[in-house]
Parts: C-alpha cells; sequence; structure tokens
C-alpha cells in the first residue's frame, strides 16, 4: 500500500530575493589560439551587474529558400541576433567593436528544421587581417548550444564568423559584454557582493573566489546557470541537456556554510556535464532568518514514531536545506529559512521515502501523520 502523508501547512510570509536573469553556452573553445597581450582591465570598468538582452524572436520554421543566406551585420556589446541558414557551405559574419582587453561572451543557439536533423559549424573570431583569434566547432542533432569567449588583443573591429560544414540551421547568436576577464589562477574577492556573474569559458575550466565569513555568520551558496533554459534543464532532470551545469567543489550547487568562526572560504564553480562552457550566477545570502519549526510524526492510530528522518528540500531547485530525526518520543525540531519545501520521511525498514510539500513562512509546529502500512516483515 502506497503511503499517504498529511501535512499542516506552515503560515505567514516572507519571500525569497528576486533575482535577475540574462543568457548562456556548450563546448570546448579554443580560446586566443594565437598569442594576446595579457588584458588591460583598467581600461574596462568592471559592471555593478550583467545586462539583461532583449532576445530577438527565434527564426520561424518554414521551408527554407535555399536561395537566401542570413546577411551579414554588425553585434554591439550586450545585443544579440537571430537569423537562419538555408543550404550548405553558407557563411556570415557580424562585425564588432572592442576595446583592449574587453570581453565578448558569444553564445549560440540552433535549431534545425526537422526531427532526426543534423548539423556541424565553425564559429571563429578574426580580425582585420582575416587571422583567427578563437575559434570552436560544434555538431549536434536538432538543436545544440556553443560558446565562445574572446578577449581582445588591442582596440579595434573584430569579425564574429559562422561558417556551415555540415547541414544548415536557424540561430540566435547573444554577446555579453559586462563581463570582466578571469585572471588565471586567481581568485576574487566576494566582498559584500550578494550576486556574482561569472563563466566558465570550457568545461575544463574553473573559477576561484574567496568569501570571508564572519564569526557567527551563516551562508548559503548557489550556483545555477544564467541561462533560463539551462536553469529548466537541470531542474526538471531533462534528458536532452543543451547547456552547461554548474557545481561548487563541494559537490553540488548549493551548499551552506554554517556558522562558526571567522574564516576565509575558497570556492571553486565548476562544470557538471562535459564539452561546454558558459555563464552562470553565485548567489550568495548571508544570515538569512531563520524559523524555528517543531513537531512530532504519527502513524494513523495517533502513536508516535520515533527514528523517523526528515529531509528538507526547498523550492523548484529542490535545495538541501538540512534533516532532523524524530526521537524517542517521536519529536523533532529542525531551524530554517522561508520557503517552499518538500519534505522527504525516511523509516527504517520502509521500502521507498515519502514526500509531502508545506510551506515555511514563520515559527510554528507541525506535525505529520504516516498512514502507511507496507513495513518490512523483520520489524
Amino acid at each position: 500500500m502506497r503511503a499517504a502523508i498529511l501535512c499542516v501547512f506552515v503560515v505567514a510570509c516572507s519571500s525569497a530575493p528576486r533575482l535577475a536573469r540574462v543568457e548562456t553556452p556548450t563546448t570546448d573553445p579554443v580560446l586566443n589560439a594565437s598569442p594576446i597581450a595579457e588584458p588591460v582591465r583598467e581600461e574596462v570598468p568592471i559592471p555593478e551587474s550583467v545586462r539583461e538582452i532583449a532576445l530577438p524572436p527565434i527564426p520561424p520554421l518554414a521551408a527554407p529558400d535555399p536561395s537566401r543566406a542570413p546577411a551579414s551585420g554588425r553585434i554591439e556589446r550586450d545585443s544579440a541576433v537571430a537569423d537562419r541558414f538555408t543550404a550548405e557551405k553558407q557563411r556570415v559574419e557580424y562585425a564588432f567593436d572592442a576595446r583592449a582587453g574587453e570581453l565578448s561572451l558569444f553564445s549560440l543557439m540552433t535549431w534545425g528544421y526537422a526531427r532526426g536533423w543534423r548539423s556541424r559549424s565553425q564559429l571563429s573570431v578574426i580580425d582585420d587581417t582575416g587571422r583567427t583569434l578563437a575559434s570552436t566547432s560544434r555538431a549536434g542533432e536538432v538543436a545544440w548550444f556553443e560558446f565562445l569567449a574572446f578577449v581582445a588583443p588591442h582596440e579595434g573591429t573584430y569579425r564574429f564568423t559562422l561558417e556551415l560544414e555540415e547541414g544548415w540551421y536557424r540561430y540566435r547568436l547573444v554577446r555579453n559584454s559586462s563581463y570582466r576577464a578571469h585572471l588565471p589562477g586567481a581568485d576574487e574577492e566576494i566582498g559584500a557582493a550578494a550576486r556574482v556573474d561569472g563563466y566558465l569559458a570550457s568545461s575544463s575550466d574553473e573559477v576561484g573566489y574567496k568569501l570571508h565569513v564572519a564569526s557567527g555568520e551563516r551562508v548559503e551558496l548557489k550556483v545555477e546557470s544564467a541561462e533560463e533554459d539551462g536553469r529548466k534543464e537541470q531542474r526538471y532532470k531533462r534528458a536532452n541537456v543543451l547547456h552547461p551545469a554548474y557545481r561548487l567543489d563541494t559537490g553540488g550547487s548549493f551548499a551552506v556554510l554554517a556558522a562558526g568562526s571567522s574564516r576565509d572560504v575558497r570556492l571553486r564553480v565548476r562544470t557538471q556535464n562535459p564539452g561546454s562552457g558558459g555563464r552562470f550566477v553565485l548567489v550568495v545570502e548571508r544570515n538569512p532568518p531563520l524559523f524555528a519549526l517543531t513537531g512530532c510524526v504519527v502513524d494513523r492510530d495517533d502513536r508516535l514514531l520515533p527514528g523517523v528522518e526528515l529531509e528538507f528540500l526547498r523550492g523548484a531547485d529542490r535545495d538541501p536545506l538540512g534533516t532532523a530525526r524524530t526521537d524517542a518520543a517521536g519529536n523533532y525540531s529542525i531551524e530554517l529559512p522561508t520557503g517552499p519545501y518538500e519534505v522527504h520521511l525516511k523509516r527504517l525498514g520502509v521500502t521507498s521515502p515519502q514526500t509531502v510539500e508545506c510551506t515555511v513562512l514563520a515559527a510554528r509546529k507541525l506535525d505529520l501523520m504516516w498512514l502507511d502500512e507496507a513495513i518490512a516483515s523483520d520489524r
């Protein structure tokens, strides 16, 4: 018999901080294939936040006219273009201006014309002499995503080129210019920032940060894709993952630094899946308000159940915020920040955990009832 659990919902209120969102990428680009000067960082102001980009619509899925090729043009800072190829071996160029040391992050999302579609493209940045400064190639099926990071060696006009090698597709190209280039091997100071926007040039890349944690301070860390589609792929565990997923060196995308003595913590951000780089958001929440949640777990005859483990997962991403266990009297207690939760209950001898949903908005009592009788026979 499948278990049923009744949950008393916790009432009253607080909302999670609103996060601005932006765009992302996939594969191992060859960055700066030709020698490039060290970025002149003082020429590129550090942005307070990444600018949001108005994305053009996906080109329509209509019968392509092979005589029509995408028109070359310009792609400005923090902007996007969309068009479509209609036959093999077509090529398009987008000119762009860059200051010395300026970082441009190019994200390419493609869509084929039918199921089973396949295409391959070369992505490059070339200078005014035609020399290739950065390039990568990517092959994929109906839809794929690619990323290329480029640091300008000097002020000038460059060209981003897309060249078909197999098949053809519809595409949207985004240029992000409000990031700063990472210094290899250096840890960036997070300071008092609540949000850090970063990128990984490839799946083998990693970025380091240094975070000061004050005495008695509790810190929640969360890293996720800057792409809405990338977040959805991870949230809903989609099989066809196009965008990179990110993790902290603690092993997952979410971590809690427990309150303790004053210390400096070093963090690393890496990708979870091979073959892609991209843009991410690292959210830092210091000392979020915690509310005491207490209660008991009983069976349907109102008998208190000791030894039941309760795991609290917050929000659509199911971030693990903590666990509790009922004592010999069947009671539990835990402190949690506000939010919607899935509570997974596990009991020794029961074949599968049971799940209930609740919302924490203030301190209160939350009693749960376990209605499952499918207990192992060796109890």
